[in-house]
């Protein structure tokens, strides 16, 4: 199985657990195409620590403009969100 295969398949577990996808500049995660970074946040997360969370993916202010905004794995992998037509994979 290729890395690409077994990404989309690590993905797809992590969805039905209901995380989220978040972009990052962390030089380990941005090592390989394959790699991803996701995180579940519970409903009892204060603001507060979640900012801490949100602060600490992002060391270069020039990444700032994806703070905040996690996206469903569904739109990662092309599944859903803006564009996705049924049927299209």
């Amino acid at each position: 199985m290729s890395k690409q295969v077994y990404r989309r398949m690590l993905l797809q577990y992590m969805e039905k657990a209901g995380f989220m996808y978040y972009e990052t500049d962390e030089p380990n995660v941005n090592l390989d195409s394959a790699n991803f970074f996701t995180a579940r946040i519970g409903p009892k997360v204060d603001a507060e620590l979640y900012n801490r969370f949100e602060q600490l993916l992002f060391k270069d202010e020039a990444w700032a403009d994806f703070r905040g905004r996690p996206r469903t794995i569904r739109e990662v992998l092309g599944e859903g969100g803006p564009g996705w037509r049924e049927g299209q994979r």
